[in-house]
């Protein structure tokens, strides 16, 4: 009897060899746990791939805004603005081509503006309801553009939650002030300095 359970303790080494049904089903139960991490990991990858592309995308994509010509105004002596302008009202058009140079400091250095008559005769006959008006000064633009990129290398001015517009200009310099006009939204402004 001692013989038997003796017999009956020592441990049993199992072998597994190709014909073992066991085996393979370990095997390849192991092996799909395997794949199935290996997707899950490749997938998480290929979603943080995409997804830090299209914010890069999204990012520096320039948006065009459509613009009109509507007309040119001969430049007057010793301009001080050298970029665009964006016009919302009467009264900024205004300050922009007249007031803005009735100031000490711009009669001191010999700026001057156009005559207040002249002015506001003009802007009477713009459409400030529909329309803002961008003053291009001697650069006749190509494009207008913005996007966040362009609004971080640009200006950032992070105070002012309106999007600045960028432009493009053709070659060459002008003695004319230009007159564009884009449909009104209330989310554009001129770059900052």
């Amino acid at each position: 009897m001692k013989e038997e359970e003796e017999e009956e303790e020592t441990p049993v080494v199992s072998t597994y060899n190709k014909d073992d049904k066991h085996f393979w089903a370990a095997f390849l139960n192991l092996a799909r746990h395997n794949i199935n991490i290996r997707m899950r990991y490749l997938l998480s990858l290929i979603i943080v791939i995409l997804t830090l592309i299209s914010i890069e995308i999204y990012y520096k994509y320039e948006r065009l805004v459509p613009f009109e010509y509507v007309t040119s105004l001969p430049k007057f002596h010793n301009c001080y603005f050298r970029d665009i302008d964006y016009i919302d009202s009467e009264k900024r058009m205004h300050f922009c081509l007249v007031d803005f140079y009735k100031k000490k400091s711009c009669q001191k250095a010999g700026l001057t503006g156009y005559k207040d008559k002249y002015i506001t005769v003009l802007s009477r006959k713009m459409d400030f309801t529909n329309y803002d008006y961008i003053l291009s000064y001697t650069k006749k633009i190509k494009i207008l553009k913005y996007s966040p990129y362009l609004t971080k290398k640009h200006d950032d001015l992070y105070f002012d939650k309106r999007i600045p517009l960028i432009a493009e200009y053709l070659k060459g310099e002008f003695d004319s002030i230009f007159i564009y006009k884009i449909r009104k939204t209330g989310k554009f402004r001129a770059p900052g300095p």
